[in-house]
């Protein structure tokens, strides 16, 4: 056992080992533009206790939870027992949705989801696993190598604006970023490394800031792995992947490994040839309570793209639905982290410490007018993004008496600055022939923050916070007129009632301002310049007051009921302005202007488990947006997704069998209007299922995409663009199609 065990960690530690040399280690993309030929392929812990929750398996009064940006805090629960020294990681402790948060949570909508939750949920892509956020809509319009498109709460997120997301206390969105603003690509993430999911909705907590009006997440992986294993899965469209990972002591402490490796075609008529490789090390010293960690992380992708394509192309028969008239779109992307915690907790604090430095590459090429702009050599163009990022923050709670009542009072500082070199230029067939801008940006950010939680009596307890922002922005532009300097500043109350619980049963009401930064090159700039009939076209722009931050106010009201065994159901009643929604275009390079918006809305989120080898969920939601300024903007907010329903089902039958079946819809929504009316895309509902067969330490997994190869659109817009050929621009549905019925078998080891 002893060799087996030792050849184990030989075998996957020089695969790591490799894999990081590689990634992490290896210099900068090289800067040829050139595209890789496709292959085509015709087949086609440690523990973590909820925020201000106690793990029963631990013995501390003052357990450290997770806040909402991955520091820890001090639990509330101040039972009679002392603190227990421990050299070593306490064992992993499985938490989910099952989980009560009665008397834990601040709000009806905030919840959390653990790696057992994830399990029973198929993914088509890493990024799907947001869909544990109720409400949440996970797409894509381009190639899997690219951020994901994400709606929620009425609002087209696309790439990350208004939600945040923090990965092990590192931010996962980007400001000022080449393609949109808040861009937050998950394809760093390893799914099976992924302990626990928590998310929050609204602008509610002071730990969260940019990019936190609709809501927030804030994801852990392991610290120490229940079991090592290694997955091996092949599929439908050239679909191969592989995933290792395994954590061993080291003397009292731990180190976790993990590398993984995927290629994907898809179903498109140009193969997506995606070639994605992701790697971790992590060095745990300690334990929940004292202790310290280090993290390397380490992801490239490479991939061909086929973007939305307008529907009559279609209907004329030019292409069919995987079909693209810009074979050479695509993109190349890399990131590259060392991140860095350190924590003391006692009986009557918990202090935690947090750093990280983030290099990341981006260089995507994309064509959606096709020929509109330059009818000889197309209208492809390059957004190119290459940033280094220093952050972290600092994250003090104490627990203390306030008036007689338990209280525990949280202050924080975080801070972040952002250097890059970021472009727009025109390219044919991925090589530059003019530029729109080149520009060098330096962002710099901070935050201070203090809540205080505080429990009155059995039934009445609150939580107020106070949260004030600061930006300052520089940019070195290309274009004279367009570098400057810029700051913004914000408070942002915040305070949370929470009223019970009566039967099982506990009451919330929330309110509270947020915001989102908006892209600093649009705060300082003077000129737009674009590209008309194959050559630049300067114009004044239109917005000069262009604000660095956009202040969001919200309320909500919220049920959450227990009272039913084995059912934890809630309501959210909610509502949410916005000043503005200014944000900066970059497929064109300029600012698009729209006014104050508001959005109101109902969520309905149930998890049963009527029988231990049974789980069924199901989350509805219903919302609507609309500007205060009809007259100028019209009435409804293009692309804010309304209706949206999320079901499933998962049996976990004897003899080791697991079987899950999903339903994923969202309705339809508005996209413009014009001369010709109004235009709404299609709904979509599809349906996910799967099944997996364990006997002893093997397991094998069916996973089934699209189950009724259901023809349905990821994503739909109202745009303009022109055909070669054509005489004459014209509005149409852009759209990119759901992959069809896909399989994918996966052989699971525990090693």
């Amino acid at each position: 056992m002893e060799a087996q065990t030792l050849r184990r960690h030989f075998v996957l530690g020089k695969g790591v080992g490799i894999l990081l040399f590689l990634v992490i280690l290896s210099p900068a993309w090289p800067q040829d533009l050139t595209i890789p030929s496709p292959t085509p392929n015709p087949l086609g812990s440690k523990s973590i206790v909820h925020p201000k929750k106690k793990d029963a398996k631990t013995t501390a009064t003052a357990t450290p939870a997770s806040t909402p940006n991955g520091a820890v805090s001090a639990s509330v629960d101040s039972g009679p027992t002392t603190l227990a020294p421990s050299a070593r990681m306490p064992e992993v402790v499985v938490i989910g949705r099952s989980e009560s948060l009665i008397g834990t949570a601040d709000t009806s909508s905030e919840g959390y989801v653990g790696q057992d939750d994830l399990s029973n949920r198929p993914l088509l892509r890493p990024g799907e696993v947001m869909e544990n956020v109720p409400g949440m809509i996970v797409t894509q319009h381009s190639g899997d190598g690219k951020a994901n498109q994400y709606f929620l709460r009425g609002f087209n997120l696309d790439h990350g604006t208004d939600f945040s997301t923090w990965i092990d206390g590192m931010p996962a969105n980007f400001p000022t970023q080449a393609h949109g603003q808040g861009y937050m690509d998950l394809n760093f993430m390893i799914p099976e490394l992924v302990e626990s999911v928590n998310y929050q909705k609204g602008p509610y907590y002071a730990e969260n800031g940019d990019f936190s009006s609709a809501g927030s997440a804030q994801i852990r992986t392991y610290q120490i792995l229940p079991h090592a294993f290694a997955n091996l899965t092949s599929g439908y469209f050239g679909y191969q992947r592989a995933v290792a990972a395994d954590s061993t002591d080291v003397g009292l402490d731990h180190l976790v490994y993990a590398m993984e490796t995927e290629h994907v075609d898809g179903p498109w008529d140009t193969p997506e040839n995606y070639r994605k490789y992701n790697g971790l090390l992590r060095f745990v010293s300690g334990d929940t309570q004292k202790g310290w960690d280090l993290t390397a992380l380490g992801y490239q992708g490479d991939w061909n793209a086929s973007n939305q394509i307008p529907e009559r192309a279609v209907e004329e028969g030019l292409i069919d639905r995987f079909g693209t008239f810009s074979p050479t779109d695509g993109g190349r992307s890399y990131r590259q982290s060392l991140s860095g915690e350190w924590r003391d907790n006692s009986l009557s604090a918990a202090t935690t410490v947090q750093a990280y430095y983030v290099r990341s590459f981006f260089d995507l090429f994309s064509d959606f007018s096709l020929f509109l702009n330059n009818p000889v050599q197309g209208d492809q163009f390059e957004q190119y993004d290459d940033r280094n990022i220093l952050g972290g923050q600092l994250v003090q709670t104490w627990n203390h008496d306030l008036w007689g009542a338990d209280s525990h009072t949280t202050a924080g500082f975080q801070i972040r600055n952002d250097f890059l070199h970021i472009g727009l230029y025109n390219t044919e067939d991925r090589v530059r022939f003019s530029t729109d801008s080149d520009d060098q940006v330096n962002l710099l950010s901070g935050g201070l923050f203090v809540s205080n939680l505080t429990h009155w009596n059995d039934w009445f307890r609150t939580t107020i916070g106070l949260r004030g922002d600061a930006v300052r922005y520089d940019v070195t532009a290309n274009v004279p007129g367009n570098s400057g300097t810029s700051t913004g500043s914000l408070l942002s109350p915040k305070a949370n009632l929470v009223f019970g619980p009566w039967g099982g049963t506990e009451f919330y009401l929330s309110g509270g301002f947020d915001y989102h930064s908006n892209d600093a090159r649009g705060t300082v700039k003077n000129w737009d310049v674009t590209t008309q009939n194959g050559g630049p076209v300067t114009t004044a722009n239109p917005n000069p007051d262009y604000p660095a931050l956009v202040q969001s106010r919200g309320a909500e009201f919220g049920v959450r009921c227990e009272s039913i065994p084995n059912l934890r159901s809630t309501v959210s009643f909610w509502l949410l302005d916005l000043d503005s929604e200014l944000v900066f275009d970059g497929d064109d390079g300029t600012t698009d202007p729209s006014g104050a918006t508001r959005r109101i809305g109902i969520e309905w989120a149930n998890d049963w488990r009527p029988l231990d080898w049974i789980i069924l969920d199901a989350d509805l939601s219903t919302s609507q947006a609309h500007y205060f300024d009809a007259a100028t903007y019209g009435l409804q907010v293009p692309e804010a997704v309304a209706d949206v329903v999320s079901a499933g089902l998962c049996v976990k039958a004897p003899q080791d069998f697991k079987f899950e079946i999903r339903l994923r819809y969202f309705g339809p929504r508005f996209l413009g209007s014009d001369e010709t009316g109004d235009h709404y895309s299609q709904d979509t509902a599809l349906v996910n299922a799967g099944a997996e067969y364990t006997r002893g330490d093997a397991s094998l997994a069916l996973e089934i995409f699209n189950l009724f190869n259901t023809q349905a659109d990821d994503i739909t817009y109202w745009d303009i663009s022109q055909l070669k050929g054509e005489s004459a621009p014209q509005y149409d549905y852009m759209f990119h199609p759901v992959e069809p019925l896909a399989l994918r078998a996966t052989l699971k080891l525990r090693i």
